[in-house]
């Protein structure tokens, strides 16, 4: 099968995917180190753990909504 996704669908699902969460990691860290330097640690893992939520708040959002889907534009035929 020949699957096909829109390149501004497929960029904006790698940035939730892999940037929302380094963002959050490295925020949470920053907010943690202006109170003590060895809350950085919790504060990275809290800004971490609330990406994860918002990502799939985001991505459950998202999956409700026409058109934001994968196709399968041919079928190839061949040895599997």
């Amino acid at each position: 099968m020949q699957v096909e996704i829109p390149d501004k669908d497929f960029l904006k699902a790698v940035f939730m995917l892999y940037l929302v969460p380094v963002i959050g990691l490295i925020t949470g860290a920053l907010i943690g180190s202006k109170f003590n330097p060895h809350m950085s640690i919790f504060g990275g893992f809290i800004g971490l753990a609330l990406s994860f939520v918002f990502v799939h708040y985001y991505d459950r959002k998202m999956g409700r909504q026409k058109g934001l889907h994968s196709q399968i534009t041919k079928v190839l035929k061949g040895r599997f």
